[in-house]
């Protein structure tokens, strides 16, 4: 499995909710991070390195741990406003910024969850797909959870929104 810091791993770890078209495709990305260089550690105390930078109205998110077999690799990001949400809590899609020759990358496959804006970066929460399935998901044979509307999926991340705010990994820039 490709990693891409703590991220990638929280993202693409079985559990997490996705969707294999654009949900989000007319809605403008938010901007509410600076770019820069980043320090994330996961829950697990597991720490890497990256960059944050502006791209294309969203985000690019790279390996930067030199020596990494990912160095380089990234994440394009985008952060959505969620209606009902505290104001410092958004949505994000993420997916995969595949490299030419990567014959197993999945462009379209879209990794949503929350991100809580913080003094010093950011908090990323993932959602839990076995938890959430009668929320409307559809559970996958991997234990992801398909969304097919914009609708179920907002639903399901307000929920997750509103409830206890527990850290999968936290960000701070560097």
């Amino acid at each position: 499995m490709r990693r891409l810091g703590v991220l990638a791993v929280s993202v693409l770890l079985a559990g997490c909710w996705q969707s294999k078209t654009d949900i989000y495709a007319n809605v403008p990305t938010a901007a509410p991070f600076h770019p820069g260089k980043v320090a994330s550690s996961s829950a697990s105390g597991e720490q890497t390195h990256a960059v944050l930078g502006l791209e294309r109205g969203g985000y690019r998110l790279t390996n930067d741990d030199h020596g990494s077999s990912d160095f380089g690799d990234s994440f394009i990001l985008r952060f959505l406003p969620l209606a009902g949400a505290p104001p410092d809590i958004w949505a994000f899609d993420a997916r995969d910024a595949c490299k030419p020759a990567d014959a197993n990358c999945k462009t379209q496959q879209h990794y949503y969850g929350l991100v809580r804006l913080t003094p010093q970066g950011a908090e990323l929460r993932n959602p839990d797909c076995p938890k959430t399935a009668l929320l409307g998901a559809r559970p996958d044979d991997f234990g992801a959870c398909d969304f097919s509307s914009r609708t179920l999926l907002e639903k399901a991340l307000l929920t997750l929104a509103r409830a206890a705010w527990k850290p999968d990994i936290v960000y701070r820039y560097d």
